[in-house]
């Protein structure tokens, strides 16, 4: 039973779109799908950081979490809002493909926006762990289950 509600769990955490979605699509709308894609790198990008934190400071940073939750949290929310005022103030122009100038913007938003979602390092906190073998070294396997979620 406590295998289907992990699996249920993990399955709202994938389809529940985040900011890092909105991201996306945002910028392939307003500069075309090389953006998006941009985008796309820098969150994975993120996602490796974040997988190797894990890996290195997994006991160390455990009593911690909460404190580094809210923190994250607060200016994961500065950065969307100004993302979204940015939004909202500029024009979506669906013939715009050309996002060369703005290559390494792209991947430093995606970069940004993964790394202050706690969404993403909870889920790898509590997923990856799951298939980790004691027998093992533990932080070489949470890299490697990490690198092959990516």
């Amino acid at each position: 039973m406590e295998l289907l509600y992990f699996i249920i769990a993990s399955f709202l955490v994938v389809i529940v779109p985040g900011p890092t979605v909105s991201l996306i699509i945002a910028n392939s709308l307003k500069f075309g799908v090389r953006a998006g894609l941009l985008n796309i790198l820098g969150t994975q990008f993120g996602v490796i950081i974040l997988i190797f934190l894990l890996a290195l400071g997994f006991e160390f940073i455990s009593p911690f979490v909460d404190q580094i939750i809210k923190i994250v949290r607060i200016f994961g929310a500065i950065y969307l809002i100004i993302l979204g005022i940015i939004a909202f103030k500029s024009k979506i122009n669906l013939d715009n493909n050309k996002s060369d100038k703005y290559s390494k913007r792209f991947i430093f938003q995606g970069l940004v926006v993964i790394l202050t979602n706690p969404k993403i390092f909870l889920f790898l906190g509590s997923f990856l762990p799951q298939f980790i073998s004691l027998d093992r070294p533990i932080s070489f396997q949470i890299i490697y289950f990490g690198l092959l979620f990516v």
